[in-house]
């Protein structure tokens, strides 16, 4: 019996123009009302999750939502983390030193300050629209305690230039996670963060079996939420890693792929 849904935005629980499909909405409504809990997971900051939330009507004290790729759990109604993985300023300076040596742009989520970079520019544009939040330009090694709190930084870019560092830094996935969110975003959290590791810790908070999980994703930084979940499902238009990962592939996140598969597998009745 499926308990908690959870599910990427981007791709996913999003179509192409960035909403819910009627289709997904009732289906998503439908399992909660049967007492599953939705839980959005997603790169994104509590700020562009929350109209999404408010749509599917899981702004109250049981609902909650992982953020910022796995680097926090939110409880929705005190918008408060339950569980939490950030990264220190002194991490995100050396990361950043990393970037500028190798020629790209870059900007990275501050517990007190929210996001954060050097220059505005095309990707840091895509953060702000996406979630409707501001951008506070600074200079990264001289601006930075080391001990402030972040979630995490991301390095932008042409899909090559991030497919060459991605390589190049693989040598630091022992010191945190490292995962493309989009072609032109590579992430790097602190090493216990994954969407994953966190749908993994909300489960034993609210003591639901990882069999009892379903989740749903398309791209890399949901692969270890796929492996870890009960029932991991790939998009139809996910990327082919995923989707060998993944113990069921649905229709695309265009032709309502979530509410096929909640319809068919939680609510039993398509």
């Amino acid at each position: 019996m499926i308990q908690i849904v959870a599910t990427d935005m981007d791709g996913t629980l999003l179509n192409s123009q960035r909403k819910i499909s009627p289709k997904t909405k009732e289906a998503l409504k439908l399992a909660k009302a049967q007492g599953v809990k939705i839980v959005i997971s997603t790169g994104r900051p509590l700020n562009g999750i929350w109209p999404y939330a408010e749509e599917l009507g899981l702004i109250d004290s049981e609902e909650y939502a992982i953020a910022f790729n796995g680097a926090v759990v939110y409880n929705l109604a005190t918008q408060q983390p339950v569980v939490s993985y950030p990264i220190l300023g002194k991490d995100i300076k050396y990361l950043a030193k990393i970037a500028h040596d190798n020629g790209l742009l870059f900007h990275a989520f501050s517990e007190k300050r929210g996001l954060l970079g050097e220059v505005d520019n095309q990707w840091t544009d895509v953060e702000k629209n996406y979630n409707n939040i501001p951008i506070t330009l600074i200079d990264f090694l001289k601006d930075i305690d080391d001990s402030e709190i972040f979630y995490k930084i991301l390095f932008c870019g042409v899909e090559e230039k991030i497919d060459a560092i991605q390589k190049k830094t693989q040598n630091l996935k022992d010191r945190f996670t490292i995962v493309k969110s989009m072609p032109f975003f590579l992430e790097f959290l602190n090493v216990k963060a994954s969407k994953g590791k966190a749908v993994t810790a909300l489960a034993q908070k609210l003591n639901v079996p990882i069999s009892s999980v379903m989740a749903f994703g398309d791209a890399e930084n949901d692969e270890d939420m796929i492996e870890a979940a009960g029932i991991g499902v790939a998009m139809g238009n996910g990327d082919d890693k995923l989707k060998q990962m993944a113990q069921m592939i649905t229709d695309s996140n265009d032709h309502d792929g979530i509410a096929k598969v909640i319809h068919e597998v939680v609510l039993q009745n398509y």
